[in-house]
C-alpha cells in the first residue's frame, strides 16, 4: 500500500508529521505524484479539496482507493497552545467521515465552554475565500448577499467581517473604513448570533456562547448549528458539548499526526462510529 502525500512544505503544514505518521500506519510514503497505478488500498492525502488535489483525489476515489483531507484545526489550538489539524475522509469541513471513539476528546483540550449568552446587540457575518470543492466552496459574494438576507429579517446591526485570506480583504476594510482586521474576540462582543458558510468562527462562536447559524451543505460542528437565518431574533440553543466532541475526532495534535495514532484513527482501523457526510 502506498500513501501519496500532496502536503506542502513550511513549517503551518508539518509535512514531516504527515510523512511519519504514514509511514507508521504502514504505508510506502510517496511525497507528490508520480503518476502510475492506483490500488483501493492506497491513500492520498491533500490540504482541503481544490485545484490539482481535487482532480487527483477523484481518480483515487474512482478506483476506491481513500483520499484524506487535511486542514487547520477547527477550533485553532488547544490550552498548551499546539496547534490542532483536522483530517476527515473525502471532504473537508464537516463534508467528509471521520470516525468516533468512546473517548471524549474535547476535554482535553482544556478549552472552556461558556454558558449560552442571554443578551447581544449585532449579527455578526463571517465571509470565506470560496475555496475548496464545488459543494462546499462558498458562492461568489456570499457574505454580502447573506448581509441584504439578515437586514430583511431583522432590525438588529448586521457586520460582515471579511475573511483574514481573502485576496481583495484591504477593498473590504477599506470599504468599511477599517485600517486591519480586528481580532475574532472584538467583533464577539455584544454579539447576539453567528453566521458563516461552514468558517471555524462559528465553532468559536458555540465556544463564546454566541448561536451560530450556517448556510453550507455540511459543517464541522453541523449537530449545533442552525440553518433558518429568518429565525435570527429566535435562535435556538442546541446541545454544543455533544457537537464539540463529535467534531474533536476529526482533529488531532502534531504528535498524534506523527505517532500514526491519527491515521488508524481515520482510517477505521480503531473501530469507533462513522459520522459525516453519508454515514449512517
Amino acid at each position: 500500500m502506498k500513501a501519496v502525500s500532496l502536503i506542502r512544505p513550511g513549517p503551518e503544514y508539518r509535512r514531516d508529521a504527515f510523512a511519519a505518521g504514514l509511514k507508521a500506519a504502514g504505508f510506502e510514503y510517496i511525497e507528490g505524484w508520480q503518476g502510475g497505478a492506483i490500488n483501493r488500498g492506497d491513500v492520498l492525502v491533500i490540504w482541503n479539496r481544490y485545484g490539482a488535489g481535487e482532480s487527483l483525489a477523484q481518480a483515487f476515489e474512482k478506483v476506491g482507493a481513500t483520499v484524506l483531507v487535511a486542514e487547520n484545526g477547527y477550533i485553532g489550538k488547544d490550552k498548551d497552545g499546539q496547534q490542532l489539524y483536522a483530517l476527515a475522509r473525502n471532504g473537508h469541513n464537516g463534508s467528509g467521515t471521520w470516525y468516533v471513539g468512546p473517548d471524549d476528546r474535547w476535554l482535553p483540550l482544556g478549552i472552556p465552554v461558556k454558558p449560552w449568552r442571554e443578551a447581544g446587540k449585532h449579527v455578526l457575518v463571517c465571509d470565506q475565500r470560496g475555496i475548496g470543492t464545488s459543494l462546499m466552496a462558498s458562492p461568489a459574494n456570499w457574505g454580502a448577499k447573506m448581509a441584504r438576507r439578515l437586514r430583511e429579517t431583522t432590525r438588529r446591526e448586521i457586520r460582515v467581517r471579511p475573511h483574514p485570506g481573502a485576496r481583495d480583504l484591504a477593498a473590504q476594510l477599506a470599504q468599511q473604513q477599517r485600517t486591519e482586521l480586528p481580532p475574532l474576540e472584538e467583533d464577539f462582543k455584544n454579539c447576539w448570533a453567528v453566521v458563516v458558510w461552514s468558517s471555524s468562527s462559528g465553532i468559536k462562536a458555540l465556544v463564546e456562547g454566541i448561536p451560530v447559524f450556517f448556510d453550507a451543505p455540511h459543517w464541522s460542528a453541523e449537530p449545533a448549528g442552525l440553518r433558518n437565518v429568518e429565525r435570527v431574533d429566535n435562535p435556538a440553543l442546541l446541545d454544543r458539548m455533544a457537537a464539540l466532541r463529535r467534531m474533536a475526532w476529526a482533529q488531532w495534535r502534531l504528535e498524534e499526526l506523527g505517532s500514526g495514532l491519527a491515521f488508524e484513527w481515520i482510517l477505521g482501523r480503531k473501530g469507533g462510529r462513522l459520522v459525516g457526510r453519508g454515514a449512517a
